[in-house]
């Protein structure tokens, strides 16, 4: 995620906090959409079965690439 950050997260019952990695709204939308893409294809894709097809794959890809915020 490029334009991550790290958040405290305090715990409920008075335990130690935590530090957590955090997305900005847009990129989680991106990513958000992605992922939204691939299952709709999943979904209605009569090639898709078991396996992805390539077009799905493609999208997997998409995917991974708005996850991970590689802008290249």
């Amino acid at each position: 995620m490029s334009g991550a950050q790290w958040e405290y997260r305090p715990e409920g019952s008075g335990g130690p906090g935590h530090m957590q990695r955090v997305g900005s709204p847009g990129e989680y939308s991106r990513t958000r959409q992605a992922y939204r893409g691939y299952l709709d294809h999943r979904a209605t894709c009569p090639d898709c079965g078991r396996s992805a097809c390539a077009a799905a794959e493609g999208l997997w890809q998409a995917y991974a690439k708005a996850q991970s915020g590689d802008d290249e």
